[in-house]
């Protein structure tokens, strides 16, 4: 294993809430942004739009709306969002929504600098070009909590003609402000909150597998396990729960942190070659599919197994003294969450697809292998992927 303390958060966090009802108050990066949202109703329905919307002209800022993102964003709705931003000579972005809509912006700020496409940047079938200009600013602004984009400097995206799911980081990317209000995830429905909760302990919970596990990010990482693993389930039964929704939302830009610190594992790199396939399949979905068999699959391997017992504990099993308690706890979790019974076919995902989703995942983010205390092969890979379909 190899142990590293390196960090680097340039993001300012305004935490808590209604704290979305003081941006005015901050120093804004500029004087013209493109807002984007969406392609659904929700931003407008709840009325946080028109918070957001307030703010700005307290600020006196100018700006105009983009609201054609998707749940699995494509680098047409990118490259489409990007050209929008340069037409409207807009200099910052604000991202109002989910994960998908952060990682966008991330991705908008970069084409918009730097012309293009954002596959030039990212490309897996070609030397990709070096993002030279820096991009312009991103105020983030989560109304779920689970992905951590709001505090990393990455973002990930579909390229449709290959269907491939990819990521790309750069420290120019950190948001400049981010706006953690709790009360934004309150009317995220209960499915939603479950899905992006997962994704938030699975952040931490590979982070504590990693082979490159950092001192920092460990204590980070527990931290998030014991807060989201006993919090997620009353988020999920009621969402006004404004403990657990608070706790949840910690728990969320912590896991952000953590993926800076030390990144994921192939369990990632898996589902998102599963999800640029089927962009019905939501990112933490996917997670909660493949989670009972891919961590089997590494405590089978013996090679961690104090790290399991102790997510176990962590977790809410106090008593945990093996591996497979930890199993257990997480199972128990997804039946609390409702959210036992998610199936790969449900999204119509078959088993002669295992090839293609192994081969995609290793070309789109080789890097996540290489994260994993063992190193999987293909046939390794293909076991996890059918021990967990349904």
């Amino acid at each position: 294993m190899v142990v590293e303390d390196n960090a680097f958060f340039p993001t300012k966090i305004l935490f808590g809430a209604e704290k979305l009802k003081t941006l005015h108050q901050e120093k804004l990066p500029g004087k013209r942004a493109l807002v984007l949202i969406t392609n659904g109703n929700s931003m407008k329905k709840y009325g946080y739009l028109d918070q957001l919307c307030n703010e700005l002209n307290l600020a006196q800022v100018d700006f105009v709306i983009y609201n054609q993102i998707s749940a699995n964003p494509t680098s047409d709705e990118i490259d489409n969002g990007a050209k929008f931003a340069k037409e409207k000579q807009v200099d910052f972005i604000i991202a109002l929504g989910g994960g998908s809509v952060i990682d966008s912006a991330k991705m908008i700020a970069i084409v918009l600098t730097n012309g293009g496409s954002i596959w030039d940047y990212t490309c897996t079938d070609k030397k990709p070009k070096t993002v030279i200009n820096d991009p312009i600013a991103i105020i983030a602004i989560p109304t779920t909590a689970g992905t951590g984009s709001e505090v990393d400097c990455a973002g990930a995206f579909t390229y449709l003609p290959l269907q491939e799911k990819v990521a790309f980081k750069d420290e120019r990317l950190f948001p400049a402000i981010t706006v953690i209000d709790p009360t934004l995830t309150y009317t995220l429905p209960s499915k939603l909150t479950a899905y992006q909760g997962w994704d938030a302990l699975t952040h931490s919970m590979e982070n504590l597998i990693n082979k490159n596990e950092n001192s920092d990010a460990t204590n980070i990482a527990k931290t998030v396990v014991k807060l989201a693993g006993n919090n997620l389930s009353k988020a999920v039964k009621n969402g006004d729960d404004q403990e657990a929704r608070e706790k949840m939302a910690i728990s969320s830009y912590l896991s952000g942190i953590v993926i800076n610190l030390s990144g994921t594992t192939s369990m990632h790199a898996l589902e998102c070659a599963m999800s640029a396939l089927h962009p019905d399949l939501e990112h933490g979905a996917g997670l909660i599919i493949l989670s009972i068999a891919y961590f089997q699959f590494f405590i089978d391997l013996h090679i961690c197994d104090e790290v399991f017992v102790e997510m176990a504990r962590l977790l809410g099993a106090v008593d945990a003294n093996s591996p497979d308690d930890f199993i257990k706890a997480i199972k128990n979790i997804h039946q609390k969450c409702h959210v036992d019974n998610l199936k790969m076919s449900d999204y119509l995902i078959s088993e002669d697809e295992f090839p293609l989703i192994i081969a995609k995942a290793r070309r789109a983010m080789p890097g996540n292998f290489v994260n994993d205390r063992y190193l999987l092969s293909d046939e390794d890979c293909l076991k996890i992927l059918k021990q967990a379909y349904r």
